[in-house]
Parts: structure tokens; C-alpha cells; sequence
């Protein structure tokens, strides 16, 4: 699946795996529920684009990242990650903040 990462916002191929099961049997599709579909005796065919939508995105996740590290030819976006790891390397100091807040204080 092409998206875009959560942690960079580099476009991405996001390898998706899921299985899934449906039961098909005739009766009243009225009784129909997620674990057993039910179509009509006399039906010839089964409309299937709804419960593949369903299962292909019961398979995204949430959070839409991978290891890209473990690629040889990183997707990264390098300057988002240069703005992550500013923040988090701490180069952010408690002085900063003093002065940042010195001019409101009583």
C-alpha cells in the first residue's frame, strides 16, 4: 500500500498481510452477519468489493511506519527527521526556556 509515514512523511510502500475468512451459505440474506453471509438459492454470483474494502482496511494500521533502517535505499524524508531528533537530542536547554518566559514574569 503507498502512503505517506507517520514519522517522516516520506511516501512509502507499506507491506500489508492479513487473512480472513467468510462463510457463504444460501438462506434469507437478512440473516447475514460477519461471520456467515447468506445470499439467495437462486443467486449466480456474490458481490464481493465490500468485504474486500473491509479486509483491506481492518489491515492498515494505525500508526503507518516500517522499519525503513533495514532498507538498503532509505524513503526517509531527512529534514523532518533532522526537526525529530533536534527535539529529542536536547539541544532544547532549560536557559532557553528561562529566556524564552523571562518577559512574562511578575
Amino acid at each position: 500500500m503507498e502512503t505517506n509515514c507517520d514519522r517522516c512523511l516520506a511516501d512509502i510502500k507499506l507491506p500489508l498481510e492479513t487473512e480472513s475468512t467468510v462463510h457463504v451459505k444460501t438462506g434469507n440474506p437478512e440473516e447475514s452477519d460477519d461471520e456467515i453471509l447468506f445470499i439467495e438459492e437462486e443467486a449466480t454470483s456474490i458481490h464481493m468489493a465490500t468485504l474486500l474494502y473491509e479486509c483491506v482496511h481492518v489491515a492498515i494500521p494505525m500508526i503507518k511506519v516500517y522499519d525503513c533502517y533495514a532498507e538498503e535505499v532509505k524513503p526517509c524524508n531527512v529534514d523532518v527527521l533532522k526537526h525529530l531528533n533536534w527535539e529529542s537530542s536536547g539541544e532544547k536547554t532549560n536557559d532557553n526556556l528561562d529566556n524564552l518566559f523571562s518577559s512574562i514574569k511578575i
